[in-house]
């Protein structure tokens, strides 16, 4: 999985990426808000980059293919491991790369 592919809005690479995520937190049972599986990790997404600057969850298609959503994630899971403030928005495939090179060295993703 690359940066293009979320910049291209691959769904299921999207997911997968998430997911990886997700099994790193440790989060067996994905509810959240009454919502599970898909729409309870949307929910789940949505609560923890609520307060982000630029980012709006509404789907996995067109939410992450600017790096702004995953950057908000990695930002509120380790927030010394990505300086959310100092991103530079318009840089999209900088920013999804920036993201899955943090989440692999310092998230172990």
């Amino acid at each position: 999985i690359g940066a293009e592919d979320i910049a291209d809005g691959q769904m299921k690479l999207t997911l997968g990426m998430l997911w990886s995520l997700f099994k790193r937190l440790r989060i067996e049972v994905i509810s959240e808000e009454g919502e599970s599986s898909e729409m309870g990790l949307l929910a789940w997404l949505k609560k923890m980059t609520a307060d982000y600057d630029g980012v709006e969850i509404k789907n996995f298609k067109e939410s992450f293919n600017d790096g702004l959503a995953f950057s908000a994630l990695i930002n509120a899971m380790d927030p010394e491991a990505l300086d959310y403030d100092s991103i530079d928005q318009s840089a999209t495939e900088a920013n999804i790369n920036r993201a899955f090179d943090i989440a692999e060295q310092k998230l172990g993703i």
